[in-house]
């Protein structure tokens, strides 16, 4: 995997996180999970996190990079967890 200088998560994350404790990725809504994706692609230059293969919207996917299942409370919500990738 290439390194990936991680920027400011978005501020529509941060206000949720905030309005909803306690929740964890699997409640985020559609339309927030979909803006954090385009944030994460354009924050990676539309590269995969891993296989450096471009990617977009429609061809990418959501990573945890500390696998959900091993994710403290709120990890799994933490924009320094996440990664765009390619299926």
């Amino acid at each position: 995997m290439r390194e990936i200088s991680g920027g400011s998560e978005p501020p529509a994350l941060t206000q949720w996180k905030l309005g909803t404790p306690g929740v964890g990725y699997g409640d985020l809504p559609s339309e927030l999970r979909d803006l954090l994706k385009r944030s994460l692609i354009d924050e990676q230059r539309e590269l995969c996190a891993y296989t450096g293969i471009r990617i977009g919207i429609e061809s990418s996917h959501i990573e945890h990079l500390t696998p959900q299942s091993h994710c403290v409370s709120g990890q799994d919500v933490s924009y320094r967890n996440l990664v765009a990738c390619y299926p």
